[in-house]
């Protein structure tokens, strides 16, 4: 036995990444290397594999009885855990004795039950989950994927049979309308422009049925980062699908009603308002001329303010109708704010004095001169609010705050405090003026908030505007342009003006005012706010005397 270790070398054994181990004729250890500190570590004449199987017993037998190879695995069991070694056993004829390489497979093994594990997993939730799942390639094209798995599911909503779904291609069973977008999507998602979200698109069953179905997509990719597979989760939406059509019709068909509506109630305003507003006229007529007796004179009051307010709901009404029915289209024009909020106040507080409830005006100092928006729609926006707010807010008080918030907001804030024997109830409540004012403050693309608090109401309108000049004093109000200044204008300028302002139009005027304004941009911003401040007659007898 010494003869055969010097002849083989055998020390060179433990250069090899293994454990070796020599065994006699009984399967008795010789001498082992690089097994140290291993479960597989035996004295000399021990037994080897003493725990194992029959089976490795019987192996061993016929590699030594043969002179056959044998290759075979085995479990140790080592400090109560399992560790695997994968045994390659060849016997050496002319010494009778056995080399066995022993390599530690544990890691290995380990890998592979885990992958078991996820491999059962992954066929129960495959084949139970209520969705339908298929897994396909990704081609060079859209043409070129094969699908390579679908669970059941997959199979009862598209009505093929396994083995035929198994030899066709994602793009068999696309609705021929959809394909074309099908084709872009993926460049999209290849470009990794495109997320992943779940999509709703038709497809066509056996039958030839189309149905609607919401894909979630998954991409897999290689260690270089490219698209190998693609998972889809699917479920038939049709259903729903069917009803939102169903909705959406039955929604058209309201709207088309409603604004059939809102045009013939828009188009009757003359029909509504005139024998108002005639009942009004007479009133006033009755109470200015006639002798009337003190408690015929307080009924014909009576009769006019109710009449009044009545024309007022009417106006607002028919407003409302017409800003639903989209005949209210946004016009803007220059504003002079100072001017505005001067007649605001001075016309609001006449109204407020007749409800005995007190009317603050609060405007910020940095508000701008003169900005374009849609002055009808903003100056009955502020009238619309006061309105509403003063006739339900008896003996209360109301504050009107101004001022912008950011460069190109305007903001109202209407903060309503009832009297003190109102207690806290809602100051006010969403009304036809309210409610026409949202409407309004929309159209603007503003945005309109109201809030209710202890009995304290707050209403807030915030309306885009382009500035035009920069801040000014709330007592600042625009001038006529100096003789000078017009003097300097080019000859010919003023004679139109006057013509077109005596005569009422306003846009030929504007017009006009515009041919001076790179030259003459001070003077032609006074004349357009002085077109939105007086009566065009009154510019034109104010400029008429410079024409001499």
């Amino acid at each position: 036995m010494e003869d055969f270790i010097e002849l083989k070398g055998l020390d060179l054994l433990g250069l090899l990444p293994c454990i070796t181990t020599l065994l006699d004729a009984d399967f008795r250890v010789i001498r082992q290397f690089n097994a140290e500190n291993t479960p597989l570590s035996q004295s000399p004449g021990a037994a080897f594999l003493p725990n194992g199987r029959s089976d490795v017993s019987a192996t061993l037998q016929q590699s030594r009885d043969s002179g056959v190879s044998s290759h075979f695995e085995t479990e140790v069991i080592a400090n109560g855990e399992s560790y695997w070694f994968e045994h390659d056993v060849r016997r050496d004829p002319e010494h009778q004795v056995l080399l066995a390489f022993s390599k530690d497979i544990t890691v290995g093994k380990k890998t592979e039950e885990e992958l078991r594990q996820i491999k059962r997993r992954y066929e129960a939730i495959f084949s139970n989950v209520s969705d339908a799942i298929s897994i396909s390639t990704w081609g060079t094209s859209y043409d070129n994927n094969e699908l390579v798995a679908v669970n059941q599911r997959t199979v009862e909503l598209l009505g093929y049979k396994l083995e035929e779904l198994r030899t066709m291609r994602p793009s068999d069973i696309l609705a021929d309308d959809y394909k074309e977008a099908a084709i872009k999507n993926r460049k999209l998602r290849e470009a990794g422009r495109l997320a992943e979200v779940p999509r709703e698109f038709p497809v066509k069953r056996k039958d030839g049925q189309i149905i609607y179905i919401e894909s979630l997509g998954f991409m897999i990719h290689d260690e270089h980062g490219q698209i190998i597979e693609a998972i889809a989760m699917v479920r038939d939406v049709t259903e729903r699908i069917e009803r939102e059509k169903q909705l959406l019709q039955a929604k058209l068909a309201a709207e088309a009603a409603l604004t059939a509506r809102d045009v013939f109630v828009a188009n009757m305003s003359e029909e509504f308002q005139r024998p108002v507003e005639a009942i009004v006229r007479h009133t006033q007529f009755l109470l200015d001329h006639a002798e009337l007796p003190e408690p015929a004179a307080a009924h014909l009051h009576r009769i006019r303010d109710d009449a009044y307010h009545l024309s007022q709901q009417i106006r607002d009404m028919l407003d409302l109708s017409r800003v639903e029915a989209g005949y209210d289209d946004v016009e803007d024009a220059l504003i002079h704010l100072p001017h505005v909020f001067t007649r605001l106040q001075g016309n609001m507080g006449v109204l407020a004095q007749r409800h005995h409830v007190r009317l603050r005006f609060e405007l910020a100092e940095d508000l701008p001169v003169l900005v374009q928006m849609d002055e009808a729609k903003f100056k009955q926006i502020a009238t619309t609010l006061i309105r509403a707010a003063v006739k339900n807010l008896p003996n209360g008080e109301a504050t009107l705050q101004v001022c912008v918030p950011t460069e190109d907001q305007l903001q109202l804030k209407l903060i309503l405090i009832p009297a003190d024997d109102q207690g806290v109830r809602p100051v006010v409540e969403e009304s036809l003026e309210l409610s026409l004012c949202r409407r309004l403050v929309e159209v603007m693309n503003g945005r309109f908030d109201l809030t209710d608090s202890g009995g304290r109401t707050v209403i807030e309108a915030e309306l885009p505007f382009v500035p035009v000049r920069s801040t000014f004093t709330s007592s600042e109000m625009p001038a006529l342009p100096s003789a000078n200044e017009l003097s300097s204008l080019p000859a010919g300028w003023l004679e139109p003006m006057v013509r077109f302002c005596a005569a009422g139009q306003q846009e030929q005027a504007l017009a006009h005012i515009r041919l001076i304004e790179k030259t003459h941009s001070d003077t032609a911003i006074q004349m357009q706010a002085l077109l939105n401040l007086f009566h065009m007659s009154e510019i034109g007898d104010a400029i008429a005397p410079l024409l001499v």
